[in-house]
């Protein structure tokens, strides 16, 4: 999943443009309700087919969608859905796991939101690929809790017809939209969206019909509220960078607005008003008070209209009744709007003081790549610098390359340069993390945790990577760089951006700069009732295996920028290559892994103070008369406290054959038999170093078939590891036919 954000460039649009200018559960038989045929796109503007819904007479703009449909349309896996007897729906997918809903009490209970949604969702027209990393295995670390939902208590309905239950598009939309897909109803039809692919079909039509229309019902304004209400309520992530995340969590969102400030209270009527100016109005001061530094940003509307829609009747009314601040409430959202301008504008001054201070290093540059616009820097004899702006799918591919080539170069210092970076893709940031510190954890395999906070579960995720990106995950375990590695974070690094530094620091990774951004959430689009969409921290909260937060980002090792006495900051220094090569150079311990003959087996950077990980265990071959077992190193692994060297030690035993129970210098059926006495509680005399044949470390009915297997010309190995029990241990298993 993609975490993004759009930030300086709308808040500029902003401030150019305006320089120059009661819950009734009920049966669609009622005459409540009408059914309507309603054409849907899904996921492309080709494929498209015809789905009934169902619409409230006193609120014609909002449709109903049969709940199982919705799913079967986002999801590959069916679901299907039972009326009960009792009235209730269940809806099941194909693991089994079901959502209940009840239509006369408007309520759904989930007791596994997590596994109910965990089918595989359809792909269809998304340009999103992630051909470097698979997933392995996923576990809760917490386990959910169940999951119940009282629509009324929002006042919205759910509908049936005909045996089958109904659920307002906007509200199933929400539920799930953390898979990164939704649905909206646009001027009479339905699309589904893959909401964070950026060449969405959606994106690129005509929304000019948003923009046309200057008031609303009273019934509309009131619904559309209850569905933000409830998605804020149970369907958003509620990152701890928010300054009303405390309060949204301890009373609900509509309390929130009525209790936290003297100005939220004004959000909620603006948000509550036919007036649509109104409506935008409130929606500038909801984004003030949900900022979280660069997700949830509910202005999206508004300013998505100025940049694109300015002549529209109700873009054009709204954008002079704020340049004029004709109300207070609208001088509140401009006066808040330009709040967070001034804010962002203070942060994203480092892009132009990088810019400036990298102008002298121009002539370092050995590699651009203009698909990400990363690029390379090797300065003097000892360091690479890799910078870029995003976490795209094309960047593990140069990212790989960088490496190649500054490992070409010979360089001993690799900086990461994403004092920059807003964010991206996770699989983006995983690679990276887990490819700098290959070198002290011997594996392509990499986890991550995340709450979920829809059912305050925490799913632990093992992914596998693609490290040298041949297209084949079983030869990438021991890919890996000789380089002291070091990131550069500042203030805007953001979501992937602050995951790479707080993961890689906890790796033991060298952190310098500023502390990193925050944003812990996965981010998505959420459709309202009336079709507009905002950007909003998902569900999908990042943390510590433990569950620790990680939204306050990583501290730095050395920090690179002041505060001059006005509270400005000031990043003399920040981009001083020379002084950053010195740093890196200094910081790290070498701790290496010698064998018996001096040869270095593996050689590791750590910060002091870490525990070392141990390396897998050495095998020394065997020679014309003894074979070795390794014991251990010739001293204890201590955290590390400076350089450290440790030797491989070995037991020295006779050469013997694998499989040659009885010594005779053969392997054949003889042995089997003996062995099979063996484990069978017999007493015969064996050549005991020689019964363990598959390695195990255990002398069983397993090593019986496999010897069999062996002399039978089965195409087997035999372990060469002597059998060394401490006291003899013998396990029967009953087996029949093992000669057969």
């Amino acid at each position: 999943m993609k975490k993004q954000y759009s930030v300086i460039s709308m808040l500029l649009i902003v401030s150019l443009l305006l320089g120059s200018l009661c819950s009734i559960g009920v049966s669609a038989a009622d005459s409540l309700y009408v059914q309507k045929d309603v054409k849907a796109y899904l996921f492309t503007e080709d494929n498209t087919t015809m789905i009934n819904c169902l619409f409230r007479r006193d609120l014609p703009e909002i449709p109903y969608i049969d709940t199982a449909e919705y799913l079967n349309v986002i999801f590959i896996d069916p679901y299907t859905e039972t009326h009960n007897e009792d009235g209730t729906y269940t809806v099941t997918n194909v693991f089994g796991y079901t959502m209940e809903i009840d239509a006369e009490k408007d309520e759904i209970y989930i007791e596994n939101f997590d596994m109910f949604g965990g089918c595989k969702i359809d792909d269809e027209g998304s340009s999103i690929t992630l051909d470097f990393i698979y997933n392995e295995d996923a576990y809760f670390t917490a386990e959910p809790s169940v999951f119940r939902l009282d629509l009324g208590e929002y006042n919205i309905d759910v509908a049936e017809a005909d045996g089958r239950v109904y659920l307002p598009l906007a509200v199933i939309s929400g539920m799930f939209s953390y898979k990164t897909i939704a649905a909206t109803y646009f001027d009479g039809e339905i699309y589904f969206v893959h909401s964070m692919d950026d060449t969405n079909y959606f994106y690129n039509i005509d929304l000019s019909p948003y923009y046309q229309t200057l008031t609303r019902s009273q019934k509309m304004a009131e619904f559309n509220y209850n569905v933000i209400a409830l998605i804020m309520d149970r369907f958003y992530g509620n990152p701890s960078k928010s300054i009303v995340s405390e309060a949204l969590e301890s009373c609900g969102f509509d309390k929130m607005l009525d209790t936290f400030d003297e100005n939220t209270p004004v959000a909620k009527r603006l948000l509550l008003s036919t007036d649509m100016c109104d409506y935008f109005d409130g929606l500038l001061i909801l984004s003030y008070y949900f900022d979280d530094g660069g997700h949830t940003f509910f202005y999206n509307p508004p300013l998505f209209g100025l940049n694109l829609y300015p002549d529209e009747p109700l873009v054009s009314k709204w954008a002079a009744r704020l340049k004029a601040h004709q109300t207070d409430e609208t001088k509140l959202a401009y006066d808040l709007l330009m709040k967070q301008e001034d804010y962002y504008a203070a942060n994203f001054k480092i892009y132009d003081i990088r810019d400036e201070e990298y102008k002298k290093y121009a002539d370092e540059i050995v590699k651009v790549w203009d698909e990400g616009g990363s690029r390379l820097l090797i300065h003097g004899d000892d360091l690479a610098v890799f910078v870029f702006d995003g976490f795209e799918l094309s960047t593990p591919y140069e990212f790989k390359e960088a490496l190649d080539i500054a490992e070409e170069y010979g360089v001993k210092n690799f900086l990461i340069d994403e004092s920059c970076n807003g964010g991206g893709y996770v699989a983006t940031y995983g690679f990276i993390c887990a490819l700098i510190t290959n070198d002290k954890y011997h594996t392509n395999t990499y986890s991550t945790s995340r709450i979920y906070t829809t059912a305050k579960s925490i799913i632990t995720s093992y992914d596998v990577f693609d490290f040298n990106l041949n297209g084949v995950y079983d030869d990438d375990a021991d890919v890996r760089y000789d380089f002291n590695f070091a990131i550069l974070t500042s203030c805007i690094s953001f979501s992937s951006g602050n995951e790479l530094s707080v993961n890689a620091k906890d790796r033991g990774i060298l952190i310098i700069g500023e502390q990193s951004g925050g944003g812990t959430c996965y981010v998505t689009h959420r459709f309202f009732a009336d079709g507009l969409y905002c950007s909003i921290s998902e569900t999908g909260k990042s943390c510590r295996a433990d569950g620790s937060d990680v939204d306050s980002g990583a501290p730095v090792d050395y920090k690179l920028v002041t505060e001059n006495g006005d509270g400005t900051k000031d990043y003399t220094g920040f981009y001083d290559l020379d002084h950053i090569n010195e740093l890196m150079s200094g910081f790290y311990s070498t701790v290496t892994f010698l064998d018996y003959d001096g040869t270095v087996l593996w050689e590791t950077r750590y910060r002091d103070g870490d525990t070392v990980t141990a390396i897998p265990e050495p095998v020394r071959e065997t020679d014309d008369e003894h074979c070795y077992v390794f014991s251990g190193w010739d001293k204890e692994i201590t955290a590390v406290s400076g350089d450290a060297v440790y030797t491989a030690v070995y037991e020295e035993f006779p050469k013997f054959t694998p499989g040659d129970v009885n010594g005779d210098g053969f392997v054949d059926n003889k042995d089997v038999v003996l062995l099979f006495r063996y484990v069978s509680n017999g007493t015969p005399t064996v050549n005991t170093i020689a019964l363990d044949v598959n390695g195990d470390g255990f002398v069983d009915n397993k090593d019986v078939v496999l010897l069999f297997r062996y002399v039978s010309s089965g195409g087997v190995e035999l372990s060469s590891k002597p059998y060394l029990p401490e006291e003899t241990v013998v396990i029967t298993i009953a087996i029949e036919n093992v000669f057969a």
